[in-house]
């Protein structure tokens, strides 16, 4: 394995990961365990996860809709219903602005079904990542004010679109913005803004997706329509959250709380197949709908397949395929799609191997403490997803800038833990033309001639703040176990934890002091390990892991998730390995 590494972020002394081993009281466990019929176990990873009481432990295994927030405790709520309803009763034309991520699409997608079901006059507008940009575009604004549109309602965005929102209000738009990144210190002067971040607002959740916002203002229409007598046909908002489910995990949003429940009973509906344009996704991402849907079937086979179309082309397909109830357009749509990520994947990997070979020659390519390397050869729409996967390679803050001809650059960055990106960029914004995101991920536009200094800027401020603390991989373990531990049971109640994803991870095991009794190498460079420990015997897979050096008769610890593995018809437990020490 290549163990040349960048600066101090990353050498080879702490190239391994730091594993955080989670220490819960035993004799608390079993008492959970004994109390809602699952593993000790299971209980130790759920106090590692800070639930410790009845009622939120009940809430975490059983979730349901019952337990859902009051909408209208969002602020803004009931003023963007009323405007809604009064465009209802006047038959204004309304316009559904997104964003052209997924969970841009699933929320305008559930905007524009739900209004066309309560009569509504609606169109949508999600604007080009090439052509137009994030956020509310002026020229398209214009275009729409002249089709006669009167209510604007933005999705995923429009938080930091003051200019826009002010230029549509003088074209006689009232503005509803829906949205739930950071809000800025001056917001826009809308006639209603439901974002759960924004001051004063007293919903409990404030980690929602675009999507989850979305959603909670369905749930107060509906409600208004009911107490008004006007709900002439029953809906069933059960049959949205297969849209809610895909963007919530497509957004990278912590899966606890009022998330969990979205994403939950929106794997359900996803798996009932009531939406012809998903069941033609789940076709060809080669999901069995006979098995259970996962949160990670979203996050690695739906949603690349659905970002695809905004990172390459126009996003219209994607949008089209989720509203269409026509099955062959759905299989015309989908089968696009595919295409646009085959090729999406491609540029992806171009890119990624570029850099990555330009840093296993040169340490400091790109900077001491971040990369941050430009390109003209760079496809803009992808280069966040190369950014994601450089740094964590590297465990350094990484930046890459697609240049265009003018010599302006687009970038994406992604963070590591401990670094405050979106902090970073803003004490040095001097060097930028726009910037916006959040701790983790940032997105900024910059001028060539500005991009050393900008570079040499950050560089210092990050080793700055490497002296202070100094910064290593973690892997979070849930528990230790002894071989014997694992068993069919221990899965099944591992399950009642899921949906599984970004706040609330598949749970990671420790078994120390394992004898490895076979090693062999597999497929590509996937090492294939038989262990025991004195109480019991199983097999292990580490992908990639090839190169580690770890033989016959090695004492070993292991960081792994178990899992079940199906062949030639029989099942037995095998570890999904996360390190070797």
């Amino acid at each position: 394995m290549d163990t040349l590494r960048k600066g101090n972020c990353m050498s080879k002394k702490n190239y391994q990961p730091f594993w955080n081993c989670a220490v819960v009281s035993s004799k608390q466990a079993e008492s959970i365990g004994a109390q809602w019929g699952i593993s000790p176990v299971v209980a130790g990873v759920m106090l590692h996860r800070g639930l410790h009481q009845a009622e939120e432990i009940e809430k975490f295994l059983f979730p349901s809709l019952t337990h859902l927030p009051d909408p209208n405790l969002m602020k803004g709520m009931e003023k963007a219903v009323a405007r809604l309803m009064q465009a209802l009763e006047r038959q204004e034309k309304v316009l559904v602005y997104g964003d052209y991520d997924v969970d841009g699409i699933s929320s305008t997608t559930l905007l524009v079904q739900f209004f066309r079901q309560i009569g509504m006059q609606i169109t949508c507008h999600i604007p080009s990542r090439l052509r137009e940009g994030y956020g509310l575009n002026l020229a398209a604004l214009q275009n729409y004010a002249d089709q006669g549109i009167t209510l604007l309602i933005t999705v995923d965005c429009g938080i930091s679109n003051c200019d826009e929102v002010a230029f549509a209000r003088s074209r006689h738009m009232d503005t509803i913005v829906t949205d739930h990144h950071e809000p800025p210190a001056l917001l826009p002067d809308a006639c209603a803004i439901i974002n759960p971040k924004q001051p004063g607002c007293s919903y409990p959740e404030k980690n929602l997706a675009g999507v989850g916002v979305a959603f909670n203002l369905l749930i107060a229409c509906r409600r208004a329509l009911r107490d008004a007598g006007r709900l002439h046909v029953e809906i069933n908002l059960r049959r949205y959250l297969d849209l809610v489910a895909l963007g919530t995990v497509a957004d990278v949003v912590p899966l606890v709380g009022v998330n969990r429940i979205f994403v939950s009973f929106g794997l359900e509906e996803l798996a009932a197949g009531h939406r012809v344009g998903i069941n033609a996704l789940l076709e060809v991402s080669q999901v069995k709908k006979e098995t259970t849907i996962s949160a990670h079937d979203i996050a690695f086979k739906l949603a690349p397949r659905l970002n695809a179309a905004g990172r390459l082309d126009s996003v219209e397909d994607a949008l089209e395929l989720l509203l269409t109830s026509d099955p062959l357009l759905a299989a015309e749509l989908a089968d696009r799609l595919q295409q646009l990520n085959l090729q999406r994947r491609q540029i992806e990997s171009k890119i990624y191997t570029e850099i990555d070979s330009q840093l296993f020659l040169d340490p400091q390519h790109g900077g001491t403490h971040v990369t941050i390397l430009a390109s003209a050869d760079w496809h803009e729409g992808v280069i966040g997803i190369v950014a994601s996967k450089i740094a964590e390679r590297y465990f350094q803050p990484t930046m890459l800038i697609s240049l265009n001809d003018e010599g302006m650059g687009k970038a994406s960055g992604r963070s590591i833990p401990g670094i405050n990106l979106l902090e970073l960029i803003t004490g040095s914004s001097a060097y930028l033309q726009q910037f916006g995101g959040h701790q983790m991920a940032v997105g900024f536009s910059i001028e060539e001639h500005n991009l050393a200094d900008f570079r040499d800027h950050l560089d210092a401020r990050v080793g700055a703040a490497m002296q202070q603390r100094e910064l290593q991989p973690q892997l979070e373990i849930d528990g230790q176990v002894r071989l014997q531990d694992l068993s069919f049971k221990l899965l099944q109640d591992l399950e009642m934890l899921a949906p599984f994803g970004y706040g609330n991870p598949v749970p990671v095991f420790a078994a120390q002091g394992v004898t490895v009794g076979r090693a062999t190498i597999v497929g590509k460079n996937h090492l294939r390990l038989a262990v025991n420990d004195r109480t019991a015997s199983v097999n292990a897979i580490g992908f990639s892991m090839g190169d580690r050096n770890v033989k016959s008769d090695d004492v070993v610890d292991l960081a792994f998730t178990p899992q079940i593995n199906v062949w030639n018809g029989s099942r037995s437990i095998q570890l999904n390995l996360k390190d070797i020490r």
